[in-house]
């Protein structure tokens, strides 16, 4: 059962605009989606392996039902990894946990790192830019990458922890340096998208989903995407610029089946157990098209661009471009896929 604990005038002095804006609350939930493992005492980092992520946002109540999008951006101005909310649901926009696995690459021509993220406050789909904190988006930077705030909790080695309370100190993440030109960080190239079938996932309707889309290899995820309640209809994940050509990747599908907001291992194969699939996927070039609208999820099969895609010269080109269908998934749903 979460606990929670009432935040008064904590509350509203956090909550941006909290008479004339929906979606800022006074309680908080302390307990979703917590990883169930203790940290230790404080780690040393190993360099040579690749550093894990995990943000926690809190009283994001301004941006209630909002695409959040977080980027983690190399030295040379190239997204690592993109992370999509969508939309935020009620119980995250008080305190919502993504972890990211193998989220920073080691390797010293990679450092620093930072972290770009907004919110979509004037519900357009994408970042537009700050200013006009009623009609913009929100937006804002952590540089360089490391524990945030610093020296406010135990190190865990080789993992990065951000402890986010929501704020109006805005950064134009368009911008970089800081304060510089306009220089939008680059992608790594194809696109992907997932379409999820939402009959098939009817009985688990207003339950989280999570996938995520991680390198075969080296375990880098290079894209998250969340939805924390399935609709009734179906959805797109679309992740941009995030795949290489013709690279094998794993998408990690998580439900929380159970409908509990927190991590019960679908391995455990307990009657409690939530479901997770490791679906092996090579990424096409975005030459080819797709004839049956997508791969099924779990054959393993090329992704490609779809044939509108593949011919236009703007918008997404798919190296990734497959469906999610529960009723014809052909990979186990008892792997463990790691908390949400």
């Amino acid at each position: 059962m979460p606990r929670y604990r009432c935040l008064g005038l904590r509350a509203l002095t956090t909550c941006l605009l909290a008479v004339t804006l929906p979606g800022c609350f006074a309680v908080e939930n302390l307990d979703r989606f917590h990883p169930s493992s203790n940290a230790a005492a404080a780690g040393v980092d190993n360099p040579a392996n690749a550093d894990s992520l995990q943000v926690t946002l809190v009283n994001m109540g301004v941006h209630l039902q909002e695409l959040i999008e977080l980027r983690v951006i190399n030295s040379s101005n190239a997204i690592a990894s993109r992370i999509v909310i969508q939309p935020l649901d009620m119980a995250g926009s008080q305190r919502m946990t993504i972890n990211v696995p193998n989220a920073l690459p080691p390797g010293d021509q990679f450092q620093p790192y930072r972290l770009d993220f907004y919110g979509d406050h004037n519900h357009s789909g994408g970042y537009d830019g700050v200013g006009n904190v009623l009609t913009q988006d929100h937006a804002w930077r952590i540089e360089p990458l490391q524990d945030f705030p610093a020296g406010t909790f135990v190190h865990v080695a080789n993992l990065v922890q951000v402890n986010f309370l929501h704020n109006t100190q805005f950064t134009d993440i368009d911008k970089w340096p800081t304060g510089g030109a306009v220089n939008p960080a680059t992608d790594t190239g194809l696109s992907a998208r997932i379409h999820f079938n939402a009959a098939s996932m009817a009985q688990y309707k207003g339950f989280l989903i999570q996938a995520r889309i991680e390198e075969s290899r080296s375990g880098h995820t290079v894209a998250v995407y969340r939805n924390p309640q399935i609709p009734g209809a179906d959805f797109d994940a679309i992740l941009l610029g995030v795949l290489d050509e013709k690279f094998d990747y794993f998408i990690k599908v998580y439900i929380d089946a159970n409908g509990n907001s927190q991590y019960d291992n679908p391995a455990a194969g307990t009657a409690n157990s939530d479901l997770g699939f490791s679906i092996p996927i090579r990424s096409g070039d975005g030459s080819s098209s797709m004839t049956d609208g997508g791969s099924e999820a779990g054959e393993g099969g090329d992704g490609a661009a779809s044939g509108d895609d593949a011919g236009a010269t703007s918008g997404p080109v798919y190296g990734i471009d497959t469906e999610f269908n529960l009723s014809t998934v052909v990979v186990s749903s008892s792997e463990d896929v790691g908390a949400p």
